[in-house]
């Protein structure tokens, strides 16, 4: 049974009241007090959820009151009730904070309404609160990677757990879904963050370059090499070297890659000498590397070097939760770099972000944000703000109605399979989340069989920490 929430009545009209202490006391946990100064006294002393004061008391006045409340904590709704309203008082009550101003004499079923509608907002206000306060811990902590989505939490809990060991880290996703931010993650929560992070893209370099970037190469070792220059490997040495778009590689430059991640050591193209090398690898790929060994494409040991511990980002789309408190990142680093003053996005355009398919990830968002906050015209991005792309996606999904009972039926089924999905994977998330990922802890706090829970975190690819 949930804590009742607690308001403070301030009333200097006994009967009144009583009265109103008669009604709310059921549904609330109720003080009351009769004189503008003890009420001060009792917001000093204690927590409420919400203030409801007469304005004219002894003591001091309920703008008195609200001025205090307001001090202690901006989140506590207030309600002012007078016998003698002006739009003028109102006016001025509201500049201060309070939430509603009523006019004696008071309707209790409106007050109720009025009291419900307060806390509603004053949780909302609170849980803001809150999330802006994750938000910049996760900022602080690494200003490039925030997330509140509980699948997202359990890797970054992978990555900080693995960040200190020497283990190589294949990171998979598709493009723009982070993967160089978790290797400079796993960079810089390990031992070797004051040694350099060398990244390089195999996908970006022609393989006729490809090996003189990743080993070295001595002077005179092929047409224009008019001196010694040193690998990326050789760079890494003491540090990370991330291995981007490593499915790209060729397959001489496979078994190569793999001689070093045997041995530690490389030796120049054109040269003879053998250098030992200090360099923890992390790689990453967009592709299927599995399927990419059975056809032949990528060497199955060099795979299995790779895949000593495997990190799997989801896509955008798979993390919608993730969206706002990511345009909320942006508008924050946009607003200083393009000398902006962009408040938030308007509920039109977030819902329209929300059902975008995001093909791009997180790289898009990122972009659309920008873009948008350059042609934002005030400081609410609207729908016409965004890119033509959203707009023609998501209208489209609108107008794709049913033709037909049949079609109705089965547009109605899928779209109850999917919601039922969403909510099933977050509800079995979030419960793991709260039994510290324990399968027969979770299963018991849930009314659930093992065995049933199991099938659907396969069902779902729910991703456990590592031990």
């Amino acid at each position: 049974m949930s804590e009742k929430k607690r308001i403070l009545m301030v009333e200097d009209e006994t009967r009144l009241l009583r009265l109103l202490e008669i009604n709310l006391h059921t549904q609330y946990a109720v003080t009351t007090v009769s004189d503008g100064q003890k009420a001060i006294e009792e917001i000093r002393r204690g927590a409420f959820d919400l203030i409801l004061s007469d304005i004219r008391l002894p003591g001091a006045s309920g703008i008195d009151v609200l001025k205090e409340s307001v001090r202690k904590n901006s989140e506590t709704p207030v309600i002012l009730m007078t016998a003698y309203g002006t739009v003028e008082n109102a006016v001025a009550a509201m500049k201060i904070g309070a939430f509603d101003y009523l006019l004696k004499p008071v309707r209790i079923n409106e007050l109720k309404m009025v009291i419900e509608k307060a806390l509603r907002f004053g949780e909302l206000k609170t849980e803001n609160r809150r999330l802006r306060q994750k938000i910049r811990t996760l900022e602080k902590r690494f200003p490039e990677f925030i997330t509140v989505n509980p699948r997202m939490q359990a890797i970054l809990k992978n990555v900080r757990e693995v960040a200190p060991t020497q283990a190589t880290v294949l990171i998979m996703g598709k493009s723009g879904t982070g993967k160089e931010l978790i290797a400079r993650m796993i960079h810089q929560f390990s031992d070797r963050s004051e040694g350099p992070f060398v990244p390089i893209n195999c996908a970006a370099i022609p393989a006729d370059l490809l090996e003189s970037e990743l080993f070295g190469h001595e002077k005179g070792a092929f047409t224009g090499a008019v001196r010694q220059k040193k690998g990326k490997f050789e760079l890494a040495d003491g540090g990370t070297f991330f291995l981007d778009e490593v499915a790209e590689l060729p397959q001489n430059l496979q078994a190569k890659l793999l001689r070093v991640l045997e041995s530690h050591r490389i030796t120049h193209v054109g040269g003879t000498r053998v250098i030992e090398l200090d360099v923890r690898v992390v790689a990453a790929t967009n592709r299927d590397l599995k399927e990419m060994v059975q056809t032949g494409e990528f060497r199955k040991d060099l795979f299995y070097r790779l895949n000593v511990v495997k990190i799997m980002l989801p896509a955008l789309k798979e993390r919608v939760d993730d969206i706002s408190v990511l345009v909320e990142h942006f508008l924050r680093k946009f607003n200083r770099e393009l000398k902006k003053d962009i408040q938030s996005v308007s509920q039109e355009a977030l819902q329209m972000l929300f059902a975008y398919s995001w093909p791009g990830n997180i790289r898009e968002l990122e972009n659309v944000v920008y873009r948008a906050m350059l042609f934002a015209d005030g400081s609410v991005i609207q729908p016409r703000h965004l890119p033509e792309e959203i707009q023609e996606e998501v209208s489209r999904r609108k107008i794709e109605v049913p033709q037909t009972k049949e079609e109705l039926l089965q547009a109605k089924k899928n779209l109850k399979e999917q919601v039922i999905g969403e909510l099933e994977k977050h509800f079995i998330e979030n419960a793991l989340q709260q039994n510290d990922w324990n399968i027969s802890k979770t299963a018991r706090s849930v009314g659930m069989d093992r065995r049933q829970l199991q099938n659907m975190i396969r069902k779902y690819e729910i991703v456990f920490p590592t031990k």
